[in-house]
């Protein structure tokens, strides 16, 4: 009986590497690193992106490509993030200070900012699902997630969303 339960419990072991390959499967459905400077690149459109999640996955892929040798800091002072985002400094103040108070973002004796590595699974879950939901308010004609994803071929679709996401979507049609 002992032994059942350790062995169900055993599923919700973790260690830094589950967690960053989970992590990684997540991010790549919004973010790629370019190569040449360590730079984020968005994989889908700014415009599904609120500006807290653009910050959060801003200093996520800082920590990438800090990993990755790209970068000489994971960090990012508060100038980096205005430039990098083109927003306000006002706005990036209010939305660094929204992601420290949740815990996904730290801010370093110096002042700079990281994403929190023990929450960013979290925050990209969340970014993803919020990514989702913008896409389906889309205000173009016509244009709406679904119609969207009917265009997309099967593989473009779990890559994008995930294969939840497809569930949901198919369950809709049937519907």
């Amino acid at each position: 009986m002992e032994d059942e339960v350790r062995e169900t419990l055993t599923r919700l072991l973790t260690d830094h590497s589950q967690s960053l390959k989970r992590l990684v499967e997540t991010a790549e459905r919004l973010l790629r690193i370019d190569k040449a400077t360590g730079h984020m690149v968005l994989a889908v459109p700014r415009s599904y992106i609120s500006d807290r999640d653009f910050i959060g996955l801003l200093l996520l892929s800082k920590h990438f490509a800090h990993g990755l040798g790209l970068t000489k800091k994971e960090t990012m002072t508060m100038m980096e993030i205005v430039e990098s985002s083109s927003l306000d400094d006002g706005i990036v103040t209010s939305r660094l200070t929204e992601l420290s108070y949740r815990g996904i973002v730290d801010r370093t004796q110096g002042g700079e900012f990281s994403i929190s590595f023990p929450k960013a699974e979290y925050f990209l879950e969340e970014a993803r699902r919020n990514m989702l939901v913008e896409w389906n308010k889309s205000e173009l004609p016509g244009e709406n997630f679904e119609s969207a994803e009917s265009r997309m071929s099967p593989e473009a679709s779990r890559r994008l969303l995930g294969q939840e996401a497809m569930v949901v979507l198919m369950t809709r049609r049937i519907v």
